[in-house]
């Protein structure tokens, strides 16, 4: 979510909707709420994106999955 602050300058929140996960009906292995239903920290990378990249930045996100 994109908010003026005090300053007056642009800031960003975070504010995601976590109601689908507190009370979900089927828990899938391995996302968010099969981890938070079985009292594990669930650790999801992020990467801020303010505007489209102009590089083949490779995160390895896939490799970081593989190692948990």
């Amino acid at each position: 979510m994109e908010t003026e602050g005090e300053s007056g300058r642009t800031t960003f929140e975070f504010a995601p909707d976590i109601k689908a996960m507190s009370n979900p009906i089927n828990f899938q292995p391995g996302t968010d709420a099969w981890a938070l239903h079985k009292r594990y920290i669930s650790v999801t990378p992020m990467v801020a994106a303010y505007e489209v990249s102009k590089s083949d930045t490779d995160y390895e996100f896939e490799t970081l999955n593989n190692k948990l």
